[in-house]
């Protein structure tokens, strides 16, 4: 399963499990909405952006959404840094404005796959949960540090 099947997987079953997507962007598009850092580059105004392949919202609930077609520790890592940080709160709360939100949480989706899974599970404190797709439901895994849980993707 290549990002974008991956992608259009993971929207239409959010979906169908009541959640509103806020934004999506399909894989090399750059067609998604660009969160801009707080900190302003002096070199060029898209320099420190992000685009999130789905940011959701069901609840008071928000899911920010790094989708790759195979685990890469980096976009682990990039995860970690965006929730543990402030560097997008200000574009995200702009994006976020029509919504009553009570939580962000941050994750990244993948395709369903032993390699996939055991792999990210050693990478689970970096993140707030991993949502592995097999082209029919979503499997999520939780952080063991998150604060509040929640059943949205059953």
């Amino acid at each position: 399963m290549d990002e974008a099947e991956l992608t259009v997987g993971m929207l239409s079953h959010l979906s169908d499990l009541g959640w509103s997507i806020v934004c999506f962007d399909f894989p090399q598009s750059g067609t998604g909405y660009v969160l801009h850092s707080n900190k302003k580059s002096k070199d060029s105004k898209n320099e420190k952006s992000v685009i999130p392949d789905i940011i959701s919202f069901k609840n008071g609930v928000v899911l920010y959404f790094e989708n790759k077609d195979k685990f890469t520790k980096s976009d682990f890592d990039k995860i970690k840094r965006i929730k543990n940080s402030d560097e997008y709160i200000e574009s995200l709360r702009y994006l976020l404005r029509k919504f009553d939100w009570v939580s962000i949480y941050y994750g990244i989706g993948l395709p369903k796959s032993d390699s996939n899974l055991s792999r990210s599970l050693n990478e689970l404190q970096s993140v707030d949960f991993v949502a592995l797709y097999d082209g029919v439901k979503i499997e999520c895994f939780y952080n063991d540090n998150m604060t509040e849980c929640f059943d949205g993707f059953k």
